[in-house]
């Protein structure tokens, strides 16, 4: 009789890996709201970086940011920094997400629209 082991772990790998995915990475927010994404993520990230050993060496692409999102992160950590310090790192978060907000804002707004043209080519 033919053993179904091999389909089944055909079926439950994919699975398995994209648990394993979605458990790590940036938060994301549920709204509709790609300024708001970002600023959770960006405060998400620093607030990781400057938790006691929480720089663990992740490129942008492991902490699930786009460069420009890191780019943001990188600026954030060391202004977030005193903050952690003296208020801890709750509230490092908190002004982490309040002064990301306007870096996302014109991270975003540089960012080429579905509509732009790639090298004078328009779709």
């Amino acid at each position: 009789m033919p053993s179904h082991r091999p389909a089944t772990a055909l079926v439950a790998l994919p699975l398995i890996l994209l648990a394993g995915c979605a458990a790590g990475g940036s938060p994301r927010s549920t709204a509709a709201d790609p300024v708001g994404d970002c600023a959770v993520s960006v405060a998400y990230w620093t607030r990781q970086l400057l938790s006691p050993g929480g720089d663990e060496g992740l490129d942008y692409q492991e902490m699930g940011l786009s460069d420009g999102e890191y780019t943001i992160v990188r600026a954030l950590v060391p202004t977030t920094r005193p903050v952690a310090l003296s208020k801890g790192l709750q509230a490092a978060q908190s002004f982490a997400l309040d002064q990301a907000r306007p870096r996302c804002r014109a991270y975003l707004a540089a960012l080429p629209t579905a509509s732009a043209t790639l090298n004078g080519w328009a779709p």
